[in-house]
């Protein structure tokens, strides 16, 4: 009996260690051991405020280590996407194979994890964000940053409501290299007393990083009772021994019982002028022994900055150059590209020639004709190609195989040191197959064929279209071609241009020149140059002489390299995106202008040419380098050249670094604000594209309407982005205002137009055949609305989001202007939020908007009843829809 006992509590405490070691097995397999469950909940952090996130993204990473490097590869790739690389967050998951999961709907997930492993959680909006796995933790909270700031309502320490002390939340302004942080506060009469002093600390933070970068030159403000003590207690020596002394403001005394008003912008140095910077703040208002209110963590600056200058047309003080025989170089002889088929036969499948006649032929008549260039062949090269049955690894072997043989066969036979070369082999797909089908068969034959290769994609399909009666006569032709190889070579012409004769071809061969199937020599430029006289015409050349050009070694020698640069470095200016890499290789900083280099005693080189230093200090000025500018303008000085443009650009810098402190009131010295007036004068006069500029980017400043405004916008023209980024700033004020779009389309392809009420019954009266063509045209145009109205709603796109997205589709780079654009606030943000899956929407929108901007010009003029009308309206040459309105002169 005891020994039954016995064997029953054995068999128990087996069968509970086996449950026990299933249970545990069931949880941690041998690869978790260690691991435990592991809750992450994810947060969205903006501004002050903190939110549970909604669906996230996550990995889990092998160490926070690797975590953190995949958060900083993905912060970067989404800094690239919102930049206009629609693929940039993939190719970071392609190259780092990551699989990323998907969170549950309120931000949280589970993971068995171990200590010291890392998790990865990212957002398309938000970022990413790295955090650690430790020992014994069962819940990880993981905090988003939002790049956009949430501008609170102001929220004040104490008991004194909506009437207490309050700082200010402006946007600063970013001149490119230097940011002017806004920095004010407000504090009620009777907390100031004859004892009291604010301390204010302004401080740099990154808006990308959220780092605190800088604390700024603090602002310090006092009562002439505390500042007398202050200066006592401090040995009468204040401004050597008060650690914040630096910072005091004689010229605001408080007063007891009267309330503080104070409004400054504090300046920063940018350290990366292409990035964000955000100005915040903290204020302390205290007496000799206490603190009396102090603003903590109330919200205070803007990452989104006015940027007035960054459109400013800064060509109007560029120099161009002369062509004089100065830059002339002997036209030579060029290369010629040829290309020839190579129908050589091979076997099925094999790299070895059919026995066959024709071979023989084909090789020697591609020999004969190499050898006939002598020493003028310059190149060849063999490209293989293959028909589509089989699989791709299969045909590109064989290609490639198919072009090597004719390559060391060509070898063989030409032994003068030309080197022949094989190119990426073209492999032949069943689609192009089929198109060449469509060309030969009729429709019945097409759609027999193309049913056969729909359904067997493969060899087997090869097989049944053999089967076709059709197949020799139409089919195997095709295939035959397709298994063709290609010689291409290029040979020297003997022929040297003559001006005329390099104008004629040029025009005459425009876009093989373009897609640089065939190129000019220097001095063949040299003679376009001179006798080519259409502007957009020349600026095409010049691309391509510059590319040109400085494809070659030592380029800076070349007699035409200088003039060409120049030319370009003027177009890259005249569109608004400076480089000044293209003028440096003819700059050296150790010499003055205007001096000869004559180490090569047969071909003197002129550094440092008045234009070029003059169109330098204008990109460096338009890249908002101030300080760099200066250095070039200065070296103009020194040799009195360029008199008049130096004065306009020492305009143009008085203007950048001083205007938007004028404009504030913040500049009392009269020669200061004298000179700052002249320079404005001068930008304003310099054109019209500059004064909309201005007006619009400062609308709220200056206190110029919408209206005033876009009568100047209008007059740049349509392919202009920076015309339709300035109409998104300018009706970013006027959501809910906007005239109704809904209903109005573009113009259509064939040129029909919608007619107003008093055109339908003019061409009614006076011609009834027409208006019967319009009818039914109008029926068609009606029935294109009412489908694209099913696919996209754009009843609640703003204006300003069309106008923007259209000025992103030609300029892909503005969308970062965008981002941190202070004219459309955080209030017009939050409400109209710019999403890339409503892009459908504000293309639709804009179209929209064109159409009936277009019908209400053509109302207002008359015109638009036929197409005749429609392009004499719109003729660049008719003055009098040019002309400036006097109000504008």
């Amino acid at each position: 009996m005891k020994r039954n006992f016995l064997r029953h509590i054995c068999f128990a405490l087996i069968a509970i260690l086996l449950v026990t070691f299933t249970a545990t097995a069931a949880v941690l397999q041998p690869e978790d051991e260690g691991a435990h469950r592991v809750k992450v909940k994810v947060y969205i952090k903006q501004g002050n405020k903190q939110k549970s996130a909604k669906t996230v993204l996550y990995c889990v990473c092998s160490s926070y280590k690797r975590a953190e490097y995949l958060k900083k590869k993905l912060d970067f790739a989404q800094t690239q996407y919102f930049s206009g690389d629609d693929r940039a967050i993939e190719k970071v998951l392609k190259e780092e194979e990551i699989v990323l999961k998907k969170s549950r709907g309120n931000g949280e997930f589970e993971e068995a994890l171990i200590a010291g492993r890392g998790v990865v959680v990212f957002h398309q909006d938000y970022g990413a964000v790295a955090v650690e796995v430790k020992e014994g933790q069962t819940l990880i909270p993981a905090v988003l940053v939002s790049k956009d700031q949430i501008l609170d309502d102001t929220v004040v320490f104490g008991s004194y409501g909506d009437n207490g002390p309050s700082v200010t939340t402006e946007s600063p302004i970013d001149l490119g290299d230097t940011v002017n942080f806004p920095v004010g506060f407000e504090i009620p009469a009777g907390l100031v007393t004859d004892k009291s002093r604010i301390i204010c600390q302004p401080m740099a933070v990154d808006c990308q990083t959220e780092d605190t970068l800088a604390y700024l030159k603090p602002i310090i403000l006092e009562s002439a009772d505390y500042h007398k003590k202050q200066d006592k207690r401090m040995g009468f020596d204040y401004q050597q021994n008060d650690s914040v002394a630096r910072g005091y403001d004689s010229s605001y005394v408080l007063k007891s019982n009267k309330k503080v008003k104070y409004k400054t912008r504090v300046p920063y140095k940018k350290p990366n002028k292409d990035k964000n910077y955000r100005g915040c703040f903290r204020v302390v208002l205290e007496d000799y022994h206490h603190v009396i209110w102090d603003s903590g963590d109330l919200p205070t600056g803007s990452c989104l900055a006015f940027k007035p200058l960054k459109f400013l047309d800064l060509s109007v003080a560029a120099a161009d150059m002369e062509l004089t025989d100065e830059f002339m170089e002997p036209a030579e002889e060029n290369t010629v590209p040829m290309s020839r088929d190579l129908p050589l036969r091979f076997e099925q499948g094999k790299d070895i020639l059919t026995n066959d006649s024709l071979n023989t032929v084909i090789q020697n008549n591609i020999v004969a004709e190499l050898k006939s260039y002598g020493d003028q062949l310059w190149s060849v090269s063999v490209q293989g190609s293959s028909s589509p049955e089989g699989s791709v690894e299969r045909n590109t072997l064989l290609a490639n195989k198919r072009a090597d043989y004719a390559r060391r066969f060509l070898n063989s036979k030409i032994k003068n040191g030309v080197p022949i070369a094989t190119l990426e082999p073209r492999l032949y797909t069943w689609e192009d197959f089929l198109v060449e089908v469509q060309k030969l068969a009729n429709q019945e034959m097409y759609d027999q064929v193309k049913a056969i290769v729909d359904a067997n994609p493969n060899n087997a399909g090869y097989k049944m279209l053999k089967d076709l009666p059709y197949w020799s006569t139409h089919l195997e032709p095709i295939f035959e071609r397709e298994r063709v190889m290609v010689c291409k070579y290029k040979y020297l012409r003997k022929h040297i241009m003559t001006a005329d004769e390099v104008v004629e071809t040029y025009f005459a061969e425009k876009p093989d020149y373009v897609s640089g199937k065939k190129t000019l020599s220097n001095g063949d430029y040299f003679n376009l140059f001179a006798n080519v006289t259409d502007p957009l015409e020349l600026d095409t050349i010049t691309m391509l002489a510059y590319k040109h050009i400085t494809s070659q070694s030592d380029y800076t020698s070349f007699r035409l390299a200088p003039y060409v640069a120049n030319r370009m470095a003027l177009i890259a200016s005249r569109n608004g995106m400076p480089d000044v890499n293209i003028l440096k290789p003819f700059i050296d900083m150790r010499k003055p202008v205007n001096t000869w280099d004559k180490s090569d005693a047969m071909n003197p080189v002129k550094l440092n040419r008045e234009q070029i230093i003059l169109n330098q200090a204008v990109m460096y000025l338009q890249e908002e380098k101030l300080d760099s500018a200066l250095l070039f303008v200065g070296m103009l000085e020194k040799k009195n050249v360029q008199e008049e443009a130096t004065k306009r650009m020492r305009k143009l810098v008085v203007f950048q670094k001083g205007y938007s402190a004028y404009l504030e009131g913040q500049i009392t010295n009269q020669k200061q604000i004298d000179d700052i007036k002249e320079a404005e004068r001068y930008i304003l006069n310099s054109g019209d594209f500059n004064r909309a500029i201005i007006w619009t980017e400062l609308h709220a400043q200056l206190g110029k309407s919408r209206e005033e405004c876009e009568r100047l916008i209008d007059r740049m023209p349509d392919d202009n982005p920076k015309k339709w980024y300035l109409k998104g700033i300018i009706w970013a004020g006027e959501v809910g205002k906007e005239p109704d779009v809904e209903g109005y389309a573009a113009i259509s392809s064939d040129g029909f137009r919608k007619l107003s009420d008093e055109e339908e019954f003019e061409l009614m009266r006076t011609d009834p055949v027409k208006f019967e063509e319009y009818n039914k045209k109008l029926d068609e145009y009606n029935a294109k609305l009412e489908n694209d109205a099913d696919q996209i709603d754009t009843s609640k796109v703003p204006f300003f989001l069309a106008y923007f997205q259209h000025s992103f589709d030609m300029e892909k780079k503005f969308i970062r202007y965008y981002r941190n654009e202070a004219n459309v606030n955080e209030k017009i943000r939050k409400e109209y939020k710019y999403s890339r899956k409503d892009i459908p929407a504000y293309r639709q929108k804009f179209e929209m908007i064109k159409a009936y901007h277009d019908q209400q010009i053509a109302e207002e003029t008359g015109t638009g009843l036929n197409e005749e009308s429609t392009q004499e309206q719109s003729s660049p040459n008719n003055t009098e829809s040019t002309a400036p309105s006097e109000d504008n002169k």
